[in-house]
């Protein structure tokens, strides 16, 4: 089994963090309110637009970051594929 890198072992790390928030987020949704940072172009000052999140959009981000969370991680992990150039297609 190869050593992980540090780059590795943090995106597997990362991994394991969306995961394991999305498990909570479809286990116990909850009605929220998020607050998204955002520009006007208009007057170039910042501004919050907020965003209200039922049971359900929760549910919908859990499964998200449940997903997001296994691909980073199997990413991390995966080792890298050789490229067609690396190769030598001749002898």
């Amino acid at each position: 089994m190869k050593r992980l890198s540090l780059t590795e072992i943090s995106a597997l790390l990362l991994g394991l963090c969306f995961i394991l928030a999305g498990i909570v987020f479809l286990v116990r949704p909850t009605s929220v309110i998020w607050g998204h940072p955002t520009t006007n172009p208009a007057s170039r000052m910042p501004e919050t637009n907020l965003e209200v999140v039922n049971e359900n959009g929760c549910r919908i981000y859990g499964g998200l970051g449940v997903l997001v969370g296994a691909g980073l991680a199997i990413l991390a992990v995966l080792p890298p594929r050789k490229s067609a150039s690396s190769t030598k297609l001749f002898p």
